[in-house]
């Protein structure tokens, strides 16, 4: 039994150690957003869909047309793009891995 507790107490210890970062979602999905003359296209609502059915996130592009979305699950995906004026645009189908950024050319929206 004292064996046991010692063993149960090195684990505790030992799990006190390890960076709790390393656990966590650092995958990221970033992106410029412009219309078909090349000019970006500012406050578009950016949509992610899992296997192209299940909404996840969404983000807003900032003022040069960019957007970001952080800890995503790794996996398929589809983005959908609305702004005002503009056809909607959907992705094609992508995969994000383990620990990775994607940075994805910018949709055209026309």
């Amino acid at each position: 039994m004292p064996q046991l507790k010692n063993t149960l107490l090195l684990l505790f210890i030992v799990s006190l150690c390890f960076p709790l970062n390393l656990l966590s979602q650092d995958n990221k999905i970033k992106g410029t957003i412009k219309n078909n003359e090349g000019t970006v296209v500012e406050f578009a609502s950016v949509a992610l869909f899992l296997n192209n059915t299940s909404f996840v996130k969404s983000a807003i592009s900032d003022g040069q047309g960019r957007f970001s979305m952080k800890e995503v699950t790794p996996g398929s995906y589809t983005i959908r793009i609305d702004f005002l004026g503009y056809e909607t645009y959907v992705s094609d189908n992508f995969s994000i891995k383990a620990t990775q950024t994607l940075q994805l050319p910018p949709p055209l929206l026309y």
